[in-house]
């Protein structure tokens, strides 16, 4: 168990250090505070479309520390665990019984997700899937409904 968790580590230390460095170390100075400022905002309730070449799944952000994971077209799965790396890029894990360890690096920023997974036989799948948001139509309300003119008919 030892050494899927460090070879499962290994692939998710490249992602995220193959990303910080694409990101080219990019900070913005602010001359009120003359420093580096984060970009933190929570990401509770967002949703995002997961595409990969064979098939389709969808995540939310349950807390600022975990996502529900499941197919699609479901409407409930298991949730997992997620650390933050920066403002747009997060990293989740879990164990699956059947196929393995998995591990991702979720890239908001540039729209992508990185899936590493070491299955039964200890070698290393890698994926790349693209990542759709899915905006929030639960709150949403319907414009008003036009109050129709009425004319009186003329007198004769």
């Amino acid at each position: 168990m030892q050494n899927k968790k460090t070879i499962l580590l290994a692939g998710i230390l490249c992602f995220c250090f193959s990303g910080l460095m694409a990101q080219n170390n990019h900070r913005h100075k602010h001359p009120h505070n003359e420093g580096h400022h984060s970009h933190y905002k929570t990401m509770v309730g967002k949703t995002y479309l997961v595409h990969y070449t064979d098939k389709d799944y969808k995540f939310t952000f349950v807390t600022d520390s975990t996502i529900k994971w499941m197919d699609a077209k479901a409407t409930d799965g298991p949730v997992y665990d997620l650390t933050t790396v920066n403002h747009s890029t997060y990293l989740s894990w879990w164990d699956e019984r059947k196929e393995g360890s998995m591990a991702q690096v979720i890239d908001l920023r540039h729209k992508k997700i990185y899936t590493t997974k070491v299955n039964e036989n200890r070698k290393m799948v890698q994926v790349t899937g693209t990542l759709t948001f899915v905006p929030d139509t639960s709150n949403t309300t319907a414009p008003p409904v036009a109050t129709p003119t009425l004319t009186t008919p003329a007198k004769k």
